[in-house]
């Protein structure tokens, strides 16, 4: 007993012993603080490819209250960039190494860059890091592309988007030393999303068509060579003067429509460009005369395929995805036949209903013109068919179907009128001496024009009436985007952009 009284005693000496120590020791030690470090800039930022980007951020360092007086020479500093794509921080690129941005712009146009700005206090090593999301634009990033008649010739203009605002760029080959010979008489433009393109690895594509053939420019720099001619991007030998008339742009599969009423299919999940006709229907032998509409949802068609109609044999027809010829409709229906005997007189997909095709169908012998609806998803759930009773509605030039409401819009010189399905009436919505050149709704293949998410306008649902004044070959063209009331309220002007020639196609440049 008594060895374990001792030992307990001992034990208890040694950690009184350990705390007095440790008690005489306190204030042994310097303690400093650390010069804290916070970096703000804004969420996003837009550069101009080959511009100046001057940004000036916001310091806080706990050492150096006045951030505009501090001794710069304690810090170092550096602003790089790296894309959304890149798979390694090596990756990125250095644009400066100074406390505020001021440096020319040289990295590649797109919109999914993050910028990052790294300060690092030189003497401790503390860092502090901001981030902010970059866009790198040029004067032809994105916008509006209207092919255009002036005085006999092709001329492509552009109404530029950026920073919310559209600046019209007249000639915006010429502007940017495209190459491309102009010519001849315009007769379309199409942006293609993907675009099949044998010889390269770009995903995007601009074609521009005229009396003379169609080339494909590149979609950034719009520049053109001999080898963009559209030869280069068919399997089929065809001549460099070959003229496609009409193009069915989607996601992964796409259609091409040839002024000899031939029609070329792509499918990039099989690698089939342009190549073979596909305007023959199954089980028989000779190619059908197809019409220039073709009705297909842009970012479906791989799902849903499409519809064309053969002008010979008067008949809808459909193309299923993958098929290297085309398929009868069925032909006990319970509203029409899909075999018209009629003249197709129009044809539009539209998402209204969940995705429909709308078409406008002549009979000559008897003076009387119909409107045909129809699923695209099975081709046999019809949803509509009824003689059109419009106001001068045999003298439509024109045509353009609503997305929202399923109206059918068509002008007569400058009138533009509003047509009611269900009303089965037309209502007098523009009149003015201009006569209209073109009327339509965009169709786009990103969401974001839908939503207006990204910065992007909703353009989707406004109804596109160009006209011209008669007057000025090279400026006088006039775009108008009108907002759709339900009810077959009037229509309001959403915004008007001038300075065109005599607009015959449009398409968009999308981001």
């Amino acid at each position: 007993m008594y060895i374990y009284k001792k030992t307990y005693w001992l034990i208890a000496i040694t950690m009184l012993t350990m705390l007095g120590a440790c008690y005489k020791d306190k204030g042994n030690y310097s303690y400093h603080d650390i010069n804290e470090i916070s970096v703000t800039l804004d969420s996003s930022y837009i550069a101009t490819y080959g511009d100046k980007l001057s940004i000036k951020p916001i310091l806080k360092l706990t050492m150096d209250t006045e951030a505009n007086t501090y001794d710069t020479t304690r810090y170092s500093y550096e602003w790089s960039t790296l894309d959304a794509a890149a798979l390694y921080a090596s990756q990125r690129k250095i644009l400066a190494t100074t406390r505020d941005l001021n440096a020319t712009v040289v990295i590649p146009p797109a919109s999914s860059y993050t910028l990052y700005y790294r300060i690092t206090d030189k003497k401790t090593g503390v860092q502090a890091q901001g981030t902010a999301k970059l866009s790198v634009v040029t004067s032809i990033y994105e916008g509006f592309l209207a092919l255009c008649d002036v005085n006999g010739q092709s001329r492509l203009d552009m109404a530029s988007y950026a920073k919310s605002a559209y600046t019209v760029i007249p000639d915006v080959l010429g502007y940017t030393g495209s190459q491309l010979p102009m010519t001849a008489k315009p007769v379309g433009v199409t942006y293609f999303f993907l675009a099949p393109l044998t010889n390269s690895s770009a995903t995007k594509g601009i074609y521009i068509s005229t009396n003379d053939g169609t080339n494909r420019i590149d979609p950034e720099t719009f520049k053109w060579d001999l080898t963009m001619n559209i030869q280069t991007d068919m399997l089929s030998k065809v001549p460099s003067n070959f003229t496609a008339d009409s193009f069915m742009p989607a996601s992964d599969c796409s259609f091409m429509h040839s002024t000899a009423g031939n029609i070329y299919y792509y499918y990039r999940t099989y690698q089939l460009y342009f190549s073979s006709i596909i305007n023959i229907v199954t089980g028989e032998t000779d190619p059908f005369t197809a019409s220039p509409f073709m009705a297909a949802a842009p970012t479906q068609t791989s799902l849903y395929g499409m519809v064309l109609y053969d002008t010979k044999n008067k008949r809808f027809l459909r193309h299923v995805p993958g098929a290297t010829s085309c398929s009868p409709m069925p032909t006990s229906m319970p509203l029409f036949n899909y075999k018209t005997g009629m003249d197709l007189v129009y044809m539009e997909w539209t998402p209204y209903n969940g995705g429909e095709v709308m078409a406008v169908l002549r009979n000559v012998e008897a003076g009387k013109t119909y409107i045909a609806k129809f699923t695209l998803a099975s081709a046999v759930n019809q949803t509509y068919y009824a003689e059109i009773t419009a106001t001068d509605f045999d003298k439509a030039e024109k045509f353009a179907v609503s997305p929202d409401f399923s109206y059918l819009f068509y002008n007569v010189g400058g009138k533009v009128y509003e047509y009611d399905l269900g009303l089965k009436q037309s209502i007098l919505m523009i009149n003015q001496a201009k006569p209209v050149t073109l009327l339509k709704f965009q169709h786009f293949f990103s969401g974001a024009y839908t939503s207006g998410t990204a910065g992007k306008q909703v353009l989707y649902n406004k109804l596109i009436v160009a006209s011209h004044d008669g007057v000025s070959a090279t400026s006088g063209g006039t775009l108008d985007f009108y907002n759709v009331p339900q009810a077959n309220g009037q229509l309001t002007l959403f915004q008007s952009l001038t300075g065109f020639g005599k607009i015959k196609d449009l398409t968009y440049r999308e981001r």
